[in-house]
């Protein structure tokens, strides 16, 4: 009897030691950089760096659906509540146009480590040589011609 009361507390204290760990997790707005590069490289150069940072391991990503996906493997907890993860979307904005941000329903870290890791991001795709835009990117749309009035086809007449 004794000692299924002193495993109990002890379950017990784990629980609530558990649950007292809470810094984790405000929602914040982090920037939404726009790169003259093409979807690719961005796509390449934040997996590479996401790749390299300390204590965070890649998930399975969608290129296809243009996300990078990390979690955090150093945990401070018992339970692991305190278990960090990151979503970054890498879209197109147009053909030579491409954006990065931080999807926040998807997120859960620290700010400043998720601010941390968008930065070192922005940091190595803003040192990329700039692309020239394409003449069909810089200029704007012709304006639509109207159809030209053609005389019917005279081979159908009859005479």
């Amino acid at each position: 009897m004794k000692k299924n009361a002193i495993v109990l507390s002890i379950l017990f204290l784990m629980a609530v030691t558990g649950c007292v760990h809470s810094d984790i997790l405000e929602p914040v707005q982090y920037p939404t950089y726009v790169y003259k590069q093409p979807l690719d490289l961005v796509y390449l150069k934040t997996l590479e760096t996401v790749d390299s940072y300390e204590g965070w391991i890649l998930n399975p990503t969608h290129k296809a659906e243009g996300y990078i996906e990390a979690r955090n493997v150093v945990y401070g907890n018992l339970f692991d509540r305190d278990t960090q993860y990151v979503r970054f979307v890498v879209k197109p904005v147009d053909r030579d146009r491409t954006s990065l941000e931080i999807d926040l329903d998807k997120s859960r870290c620290k700010e400043t480590v998720c601010l941390d890791m968008l930065e070192k991001i922005h940091s190595v795709i803003d040192a990329l040589p700039k692309r020239e835009l394409t003449e069909e990117a810089s200029q704007e749309p012709a304006p639509e011609e109207e159809p030209m009035n053609m005389p019917p086809d005279t081979a159908s007449a009859e005479y």
